[in-house]
């Protein structure tokens, strides 16, 4: 038996060539062998760089740009097979040439004395085609022009002069040739760039801007260098923020604790905390934890005969010294000491009787 890659057999996928044999129960009650000869064939991914010019015509399509393209197939073992094509596709070059001159021109070997396009084919790189094509001009005074750009604030050398603006400058001159030449320069000047940019620090860091470490606030003009092209200049403000300090006070009973800062606290006590505050600046808590004492006062009563007092929830009638718990203003116990005095009742008139 042949498969590609795997084959499932009796309820088992075998991956890898071989005889594997399998034992069953026969009709007539006997054991009966059956061996699989497995030949496993195997899916195939080839890979193909090449570089071409233009485009490449390949399995029915004409490829025009650069990339990666995937081609699936059988190989020769009639299992899967996939193509991975790289391509590199370079144009062909085509370039233009506009030459005035007076006289004659000598152009890859060639001199031309009469106006008129004439082209120019070679090879170019990665073997490539390259066609040049030049247009030349026959005249009596040679005149050429040419733009150059400055940025503000620099300068160009021209005719002699340093120009800082932008204008056009022209000058005749004769070549060694013996023609007419007129040179003009267009002076262009490009604006710089303009940014603001504002960082905020907090108290004793810096900020890191351009390559330059910054830590004291205030106002900063800055050029950054663009390679290619003109320089930026930006404004920075360094912003201070504000460190967050923060004062509690947090009241204790007497005999109570609490947890604070990672810390139990039971008696009076300054602590000290830093956290990240709301600007990304630490914040300094500061908290002082006072102990509130126990509230205690004695209270002197005298009872009559037969009155009664009620105190911490049952009616007193005798002499005694009672305290009772509750819960001061303060949040804390407060304790009351009574001390009752219960007066005896009056003697009743006594009464003499004499007989005689």
């Amino acid at each position: 038996q042949s498969a590609c890659d795997s084959f499932p057999w009796l309820g088992q996928v075998y991956r890898q060539s071989g005889s594997y044999p399998h034992l069953f129960s026969a009709g007539n009650g006997c054991d009966s062998t059956v061996v699989l000869h497995l030949e496993l064939l195997h899916s195939s991914v080839g890979n193909l760089q090449i570089q071409t010019c233009d485009s490449l015509p390949w399995k029915g399509q004409v490829l025009h740009q650069s990339g990666q393209y995937a081609f699936d197939t059988l190989n020769a073992a009639g299992c899967d097979s996939t193509l991975l094509l790289d391509l590199t596709v370079h144009p062909s070059v085509r370039t233009t040439e506009q030459v005035s001159v007076c006289k004659s021109f000598t152009w890859h070997g060639q001199q031309y004395t009469r106006s008129g396009t004439y082209r120019f084919d070679t090879v170019g790189r990665y073997a490539c085609d390259s066609l040049v094509t030049l247009e030349l001009e026959i005249v009596d005074t040679i005149r050429a022009e040419q733009s150059i750009e400055i940025c503000q604030g620099d300068s160009v050398r021209v005719f002699g002069q340093w120009i800082r603006q932008p204008t056009t400058r022209t000058q005749a001159f004769v070549t060694p040739e013996g023609c007419d030449s007129v040179q003009t320069y267009h002076i262009r000047v490009r604006p710089l760039k303009h940014g603001a940019l504002v960082r905020s620090i907090c108290p004793g860091d810096s900020v890191n801007v351009f390559g330059k470490w910054w830590k004291i606030p205030g106002q900063y003009a800055l050029q950054k260098p663009v390679p290619g092209a003109c320089d930026s200049v930006y404004t920075l403000e360094i912003v201070p923020l504000k460190k967050v300090e923060t004062r509690d006070t947090l009241s204790l009973c007497q005999g109570d604790s609490l947890r604070l800062f990672g810390q139990l606290i039971k008696g009076q006590a300054d602590l000290e905390a830093v956290f990240p505050a709301a600007n990304g600046c630490d914040s300094l808590s500061r908290v002082h934890v006072r102990v509130l004492p126990v509230a205690e006062q004695r209270v002197e009563m005298t009872l009559c005969p037969g009155d009664s007092l009620f105190i911490g929830g049952h009616w007193v009638t005798r002499s005694g010294n009672y305290a009772v718990t509750a819960r001061g203003i303060n949040g804390c116990d407060s304790i009351t000491h009574w001390e009752i005095v219960a007066l005896a009742p009056p003697e009743g008139p006594q009464a003499t009787v004499d007989c005689d």
